[in-house]
């Protein structure tokens, strides 16, 4: 199976983000040594826009077959994008046929190669047209919508039963149908899966914030 690593160079609010060092390595290099060290995984290609991450990526044991177009590096580009110019370039220019793509992102360096290996166990078991990675939250009902007047009310009323997730950004799976689909991530499909991370990997790195957290965490050995 084929994993995908986005890795543009532009970054909203870390500068480098991608190659930032985490723990004296690049942010990137956990997820490719996590991809590297998956069962599953036979290749492994960083989607990238930047020479210089293209570089770094081919020295930590990426494949690098293309430098991402301007297009793809929007805020609006979206994952599921990113993967269909991957497969497309792939198929087009080595005639191979691609059936099913895993992205992972670079911003969820806590992610292991056993959660990437179980995500596609998950995956193939269910016969799925994607599995995605989410981590648990406070319940829904504790979320509050503030007016302007400082009062505020519940997003949902109380559902005492049911456990809240959220997607964490680390693992995405897809088929090739799905991949092509107009399908989104909140649409109700009983070809979607869940495969669940503890709080502990699930850390997405967005801002200088989560950078340090994950850094905490990996130097108090928490994984």
């Amino acid at each position: 199976m084929l994993a995908i690593i986005p890795a543009k160079k532009y970054s909203n609010r870390i500068p480098n983000k991608n190659i930032k060092l985490l723990n004296s390595k690049p942010l990137l290099s956990y997820s490719i040594k996590a991809a590297l060290n998956s069962k599953f995984l036979t290749r492994v290609i960083v989607s990238t826009d930047c020479p210089k991450i293209a570089l770094i990526s081919k020295k930590l044991g990426a494949e690098v077959p293309f430098l991402r177009p301007k297009k793809l590096n929007k805020d609006s580009s979206s994952i599921k994008d990113i993967c269909r110019h991957a497969l497309i370039f792939l198929e087009k220019n080595e005639k191979i046929s691609i059936n099913d793509i895993v992205a992972l992102q670079p911003t969820s360096p806590l992610r292991s190669a056993k959660d990437i290996d179980l995500a596609i166990q998950l995956f193939i078991r269910k016969k799925a047209e994607c599995v995605m990675s989410l981590s648990k939250i406070k319940p829904i009902e504790w979320h509050k919508y503030i007016k302007k007047n400082n009062n505020f009310y519940s997003v949902v009323k109380k559902n005492k039963a049911k456990q809240s997730f959220i997607l964490n950004g680390a693992i995405y799976i897809f088929n090739r149908s799905y991949l092509f689909s107009n399908k989104d991530y909140t649409t109700n499909s009983k070809k979607s899966f869940a495969y669940v991370m503890p709080r502990e990997r699930s850390v997405d790195i967005d801002e200088q914030m989560d950078f340090d957290l994950a850094e905490f965490l990996i130097k108090k050995k928490y994984l």
